[in-house]
């Protein structure tokens, strides 16, 4: 996987790989974890090689997941390249060429809306702006959470929350739905400018 400035994308399909207790019962076929993380360069993770990396839990989902070795994104931009990651359509395909400007059809199906008709409880969480339902990628989630900074909410581009955020939004889920089958996008902005 190799992206100068894009998204790269680690997928992780979790059976038994998060820890439930010994009487939850599998449904049929796996849980999806998806993890976004916003203008992350590969070479950078433990997962993909880099071994001064300080990416422990990423690299431990990895290992007990399934992890894409080569992936590439068709747009360095946050909008649109998760689009194409959740409709398969690369922007000329789905209509989607910017961030923040351009809204993702209801006639495009999305990968949540293609599991949840195969019983999939779904959910996202996302951490930035861009993201939000308006822009269209709420398509096909139970849940999808794009509450962010609400003093930052006046049309502000900028607009995000940090991992701790969305993990503890994403562990309060988990804890009432890891029961049934699910498909679950986290989006994680930090490694997006300003570093701090």
């Amino acid at each position: 996987m190799k992206t100068a400035r894009g998204i790269i994308w680690l997928m992780l399909c979790l059976g038994g790989a998060i820890a439930m207790p010994a009487k939850s019962t599998a449904a049929d076929g796996y849980n999806v974890l998806l993890i976004t993380l916003d203008t992350t360069r590969a070479d950078r993770l433990g997962c993909y090689g880099f071994g001064a990396a300080e990416t422990p839990n990423l690299d431990a989902l990895a290992r007990g997941g399934v992890r894409f070795a080569d992936c590439f994104t068709p747009v360095p931009l946050t909008l649109p390249a998760h689009c194409s990651l959740l409709t398969g359509l690369t922007p000329i395909g789905h209509g989607v060429r910017n961030n923040a400007s351009f809204v993702l059809a209801a006639s495009r199906t999305t990968m949540a809306e293609q599991l949840r008709q195969k019983g999939y409880h779904t959910y996202a969480v996302i951490a930035s702006y861009v993201l939000q339902a308006k822009f269209g990628l709420a398509q096909g989630f139970d849940v999808f959470d794009d509450s962010l900074n609400p003093a930052d909410m006046t049309n502000n581009f900028a607009s995000e929350i940090p991992a701790g955020a969305v993990y503890e939004k994403f562990r309060i889920w988990f804890a009432r739905s890891f029961q049934k089958k699910f498909f679950a996008w986290v989006h994680l902005y930090d490694p997006h400018t300003p570093y701090e």
